[in-house]
């Protein structure tokens, strides 16, 4: 059986049927249920790696296959009301920050910003055109417990930890201080980093703010989700962010559980098992590993509330990316390319 059919089979073989969430708030086990979709994963050979491997009796080329794929890196949050995170192991983190630091509340339904209204998360999809929502970027569970798979590349992320709270970035978020977020050239450039085409426009990712115009809080709340996210991966500079892992960075990984005992728990670990003398040892085998860096147009968001869809997609577009949340409360799983390859010698370059 080829590796993509083994990911494959694994996947189908303990993934329930996706389901539409019956409530908005949600716990991990609904992310893990969420990661395992073949869509988004997206497994496949796209190409090799090539090493040059010397010895005693000279040197060879050796090329191994370069695996390419996504993992569900990031959780990204987006709510009306200032904490009521709708990840229910996440509350506390929020609870914590507003502790540390307590900022005024803002509630989806009560005027915001020059006297405009953030609602639009009651029965009605499109009623006051202001949107505001509080976001948060979280490191996933799920892909930590993908990278545990032969054939799969290690995520880059800690699980759980806040690579950005909304609320400890509050001067800039609310639009308190945020000059530089105003000056920038994506923000006053029409048609400039816009999520959408001009027949489904759903927002600007600048200024990155928790406030914008869109008559559709579903929109709104993607148009904040893909702003935090351009925060974390894209440009930190001036904001109260966890910088996540430099994109095409390479790092190398091994694989291996030193304590297998036969060769089957070896190489199913990714190790290598070598015999010597009649003993066998598991040998760690060393990988090396790159994601590439997203764009505005990646096909990389998994919506998990207020519905679970099995599917990835982008942002942008005549349709909205889901019905609307009557507490405001909508998340998604942040999908990352990555592309790893088992080394063997001296690097030479990827085909």
């Amino acid at each position: 059986m080829s590796a993509r059919h083994t990911v494959i089979v694994f996947l189908l073989s303990v993934a329930a049927a996706l389901s539409p969430a019956r409530s908005a708030d949600f716990d991990t086990f609904l992310l893990q249920s969420a990661s395992l979709s073949a869509d988004c994963l997206d497994w496949k050979i796209n190409g090799v790696c090539v090493f040059l491997r010397c010895g005693l009796f000279g040197c060879r080329i050796v090329v191994t296959p370069r695996i390419s794929h996504r993992l569900p890196d990031l959780v990204v949050q987006s709510y009306g009301n200032t904490g009521e995170a709708p990840w229910i192991e996440w509350q506390p983190t929020i609870q914590q920050r507003l502790a540390q630091a307590p900022v005024p509340p803002i509630s989806a339904g009560e005027a915001t910003l020059a006297g405009g209204s953030g609602s639009g998360t009651g029965p009605h999809r499109f009623t006051d055109t202001l949107q505001f929502f509080e976001t948060d970027v979280a490191g996933n569970p799920a892909a930590a417990t993908m990278s545990t798979i032969k054939f799969l590349c290690r995520t880059d992320v800690t699980p759980m930890r806040p690579y950005y709270v909304s609320v400890s970035d509050a001067p800039v978020w609310r639009g308190w201080d945020a000059e530089l977020e105003q000056t920038r050239s994506e923000s006053v450039t029409p048609g400039l980093r816009e999520i959408g085409t001009a027949d489904g426009n759903w927002g600007s990712v600048y200024p990155r703010l928790g406030f914008l115009l869109q008559a559709d809080a579903a929109r709104a709340a993607a148009v904040t989700s893909a702003r935090a996210i351009d925060i974390v991966v894209s440009d930190p500079a001036g904001r109260t962010v966890i910088p996540y892992r430099a994109a095409e960075s390479v790092r190398h990984v091994l694989r291996g559980d030193p304590k297998a005992t036969n060769s089957s728990d070896c190489t199913d670990s990714g190790g290598e098992w070598e015999v010597f003398k009649g003993d066998g040892e598991c040998k760690a085998r060393t990988w090396r590993q790159w994601r590439a860096a997203p764009t505005d147009s990646s096909q990389n968001w998994q919506l998990v509330t207020p519905e679970t869809d099995s599917q990835c997609r982008s942002f942008g577009g005549s349709r909205s990316p889901c019905n609307v949340a009557t507490d405001g409360k909508y998340s998604w799983q942040f999908w990352v390319r990555y592309q790893c390859c088992m080394s063997k010698g001296s690097f030479l370059g990827v085909f």
